[in-house]
């Protein structure tokens, strides 16, 4: 099974090589969420949402 540094560097030699075989994935945990709230939202626009958080 090939480690997941080799994979990454295997995806960016393509990408960067210019052969069109595929898109940028999201790299941080926000810009995953961000891709998922994209692609299930109908409009297209994601609803903003304040978060508060509290530290004991």
């Amino acid at each position: 099974m090939p480690s997941i540094t080799s994979q990454y560097l295997d995806r960016y030699r393509r990408l960067t090589a210019g052969d069109g075989t595929g898109a940028l994935l999201p790299v941080t945990g926000a810009q995953r969420r961000f891709v998922l709230v994209r692609s299930l939202d109908p409009s297209g626009r994601p609803d903003l949402v304040p978060m508060f958080f509290a530290f004991p």
